[in-house]
């Protein structure tokens, strides 16, 4: 009797777990992409409330205990976006698939991106009104032949007006420090960013015509924003030409780049090799005429010249700049990378003057001299050319 309970104590506990695996299935199967036809990796497939799955690396997966029935099966991807079908599991069985799934476009909400002029960026961040005048008000002034005072005083709220034995005195709301025949304590004026000392010259000198704008700014914001502290006030003018810019970033330029930051090391036999072979040429065209017109005299460094003024110039072009111009460039060019490049003036500068003492001391010289001239003129320059392009560059 003890050994029939007990039998029917597991039979009653195994039931369960024999019930629950009749009524589920075994769903698994590959995606791949419809297009190539790879394994994709990382899909998230899902089915109801069964644990999800990820796709390997072969892009196999694998749910187990899925319910009995027709489900909906959803694959879910980053870049190729979600896929369902339809599947029927039947109890006990196990069933494969092949999903082919292909690259969606992800819609995305549409982005409005609203660009502010650098006036139009103040005003909404200053927190104040801005008191100017645009460039349609000076114009049409202008053309009416106002003066620079008759503009200021009608069109700019708070700004008076009044003529001195000076010239114009220019005050924010009326702010004097004197009387009338006094001296003018006006408002400081800044022309195209730069504070100017006399404001008669602007007041005077500056045509209409030439103004692009004209801004009113009051003690407070004349001292936020250029340091001004005399209490009156600033008048801006912004003239159609615009700021003085530098007429290049010095930054670009410099002495001993830091050749870590390029992708490939300096290439010396490369630069040296084309500034010879193109030195090499200019010096066989030179050296004829050169010797023609020039010669030293004797205990003496200072040459002679034996042409007229045209004949000398030719000859000193040819035997000094055209060598010196024609292996810089090439130098320039073996040796430019896409970081940096070598600077030309320096560096014809560098074989102008090598080249001028080969010239010396093969002129003036004998022997030795004459024979260590030659190496200068055809070795020397360029390595110098080599070496100011190596360290002398500009970056692009």
């Amino acid at each position: 009797m003890r050994s029939i309970s007990l039998l029917a104590t597991v039979v009653t506990l195994a039931a369960p777990a024999i019930t629950s695996a009749q009524e589920t299935g075994l769903v698994g199967g590959r995606v791949v992409d419809a297009v190539s036809g790879e394994p994709v990796e990382g899909v998230l497939v899902r089915v109801d409330d069964v644990v999800p799955a990820l796709s390997d690396d072969r892009g196999l997966f694998e749910l187990a205990r899925v319910p009995v029935g027709e489900w909906g099966i959803s694959f879910q991807h980053l870049a190729y976006g979600t896929h369902e079908r339809t599947i029927v599991v039947r109890a006990g069985e196990e069933i494969s698939i092949l999903t082919e799934i292909s690259v969606e476009a992800i819609e995305l909400e549409e982005v409005v991106v609203e660009s502010f002029s650098e006036l139009e960026r103040r005003r909404v961040t200053s927190g104040y009104s801005i008191n100017e005048l645009s460039p349609q008000e000076i114009d049409a002034a202008a053309r009416a032949g106002l003066s620079f005072g008759d503009l200021l005083q009608g069109s700019l709220p708070g700004v008076d007006v009044r003529a001195d034995e000076l010239g114009l005195c220019v005050t924010y709301r009326a702010i004097r420090t004197g009387n009338d025949l006094g001296d003018c304590d006006g408002v400081s004026v800044v022309l195209d960013g730069v504070p100017i000392a006399d404001a008669t010259y602007v007041y005077s000198s500056v045509p209409l015509q030439d103004i692009e704008r004209i801004e009113v700014l009051s003690p407070a914001q004349a001292g936020v924003r250029y340091g001004m502290r005399n209490g009156q006030g600033a008048l801006l003018v912004e003239t159609k030409r615009g700021p003085v810019r530098r007429r290049s970033d010095m930054t670009r330029y410099l002495i001993g780049l830091d050749w870590s930051e390029e992708g490939q090391p300096y290439p010396w036999l490369k630069v040296f090799g084309s500034a010879l072979l193109v030195n090499a040429a200019a010096l066989g065209i030179s050296y004829l005429m050169a010797e023609e017109c020039f010669w030293t005299q004797e205990a003496s460094l200072a040459l002679r010249t034996r042409c007229g003024p045209l004949g000398t110039t030719g000859a000193a072009v040819l035997s000094v700049a055209l060598p010196a111009a024609g292996a810089g460039v090439v130098a320039r060019w073996a040796g430019s990378t896409d970081r940096s490049r070598g600077r030309l003036v320096p560096a014809m500068i560098a074989g102008g003057l090598t080249l001028s003492a080969g010239y010396i001391m093969v002129l003036g010289g004998e022997g030795g001299a004459e024979m260590a001239g030659g190496v200068v003129l055809s070795l020397g320059v360029p390595a110098v050319l080599t070496l100011a392009d190596r360290i002398i560059r500009i970056r692009r």
